[in-house]
């Protein structure tokens, strides 16, 4: 399920200067297509990632001088979740596992919070 203000957060992200990536469980084809609805590159997708995977993102990105926020809501979440500099859980979806709802340091209803979440984090590192 796509929520419908998934494209505009993604693009007002984007507009403050933050890369976003989509790191999935998901087929390379159906990400590829959500990427190309949503609006992120290729180069930014990364389809049947399992929970290390998704962890080896978040490491590398820091290890280039990223600061990560990830967001997710799901068990295959929780290692890039423990190794970002902030993580955040959606609600929005309703099926959330209780491990990550308990790792997550943000708690978010609808995804387009995240934009303000980041803004604020960002403005505090500073």
């Amino acid at each position: 399920c796509i929520f419908p203000e998934v494209s505009k957060t993604i693009q007002a992200l984007e507009n403050m200067g933050a890369s976003v990536f989509i790191a999935s469980g998901d087929s390379r084809k159906f990400i590829e297509r959500l990427g190309n609805i949503v609006g992120v590159q290729n180069k930014c997708l990364m389809p049947e990632a399992h929970h290390k995977l998704k962890r080896d993102l978040i490491l590398n990105l820091k290890q280039e001088g990223y600061t990560v926020v990830m967001v997710g809501d799901a068990s295959n979440d929780i290692l890039a979740m423990e190794e970002s500099d902030l993580s955040v859980i959606t609600l929005q979806n309703g099926n959330v596992s209780k491990k990550a709802l308990e790792t997550a340091q943000v708690k978010i209803e609808n995804i387009s919070e995240i934009v303000d979440i980041v803004k604020n984090y960002m403005n505090e590192k500073k």
